[in-house]
């Protein structure tokens, strides 16, 4: 990262990082994934690392919000995280679950600018299997019109992934690419859909670029990320259509 000229800010956690492991049974080809659970944080820890976060952000930026909480963070630090860092002009991204996703779908308080969700998480927001990306769509467009973000994305592995906005729909088709592990796919898309939306492109061309370099990073064996020339080759792959 220092080599890339970032600036790096290191935040010391209370106790060792958790671990996350991932079984791939050959035979079928299922993968499994076991995300243990780390240490607890106190009050203390996360004021001082929302303080940090806040610190270090800078006006015009955006800021990404993603991952699973540590325990003993409430669901309310990421509401509060998002009032806070656009009151600094910075937009926000959040790619969340469980109880902070909830929080935030109740639309009660400071909201991201974009949400991005998995189709397991979609569902379980919903109350019911979102069958198919028509409904994935309605849903994602009801999200944005209660107020819960500007821009909803809700990823439906295999199919791609589907966006809203107050006023659009699109969908991106994943490419045809062989699977050798899952691990980070989630994180690439949000990693190339933002730098894309960063760089001033359209959220369906951005759209596109996401479904790209996932479809790049699930090519890779275990923890290994995409690899740069086969995210740019895959785009067109990735079909684009409105919903």
């Amino acid at each position: 990262m220092r080599e890339a000229g970032l600036d790096v800010i290191m935040h010391e956690a209370p106790g060792e990082t958790r671990s996350s492991l991932s079984v791939l049974e050959t035979s079928r080809g299922h993968q499994f994934r076991f995300m243990l659970p780390g240490p607890p944080w106190s009050v203390m820890d996360v004021i001082a690392a929302e303080r940090a976060i806040v610190e270090a952000a800078q006006p015009g930026g955006l800021v990404v919000i993603s991952g699973t909480l540590p325990l003993g963070v409430l669901p309310n630090v990421v509401p509060d995280l998002c009032g806070k860092l656009q009151a600094k002009g910075c937009e926000v991204a959040v790619d969340i679950s469980g109880p902070a996703l909830h929080l935030l779908a109740r639309a009660q308080g400071p909201q991201p600018d974009i949400l991005r969700m998995n189709q397991e998480e979609a569902d379980d927001l919903a109350g019911h299997v979102l069958p198919s990306l028509q409904a994935s769509a309605d849903f994602a467009q009801l999200l944005v019109r209660r107020g819960v973000a500007k821009v909803v994305v809700v990823a439906r592995g295999p199919e791609g992934s589907v966006l809203a906005t107050e006023t659009e729909r699109w969908h991106s088709r994943a490419a045809d690419v062989p699977v050798r592990s899952k691990v980070g796919a989630g994180d690439t898309f949000v990693g190339a859909f933002l730098l894309a939306h960063a760089r001033g492109e359209a959220w369906p061309d951005a759209l596109r670029r996401g479904v790209a370099a996932a479809s790049a990073a699930v090519m890779t064996e275990g923890t290994q990320l995409c690899r740069r020339e086969d995210a740019e080759r895959l785009v067109d792959l990735c079909p684009l259509q409105p919903i």
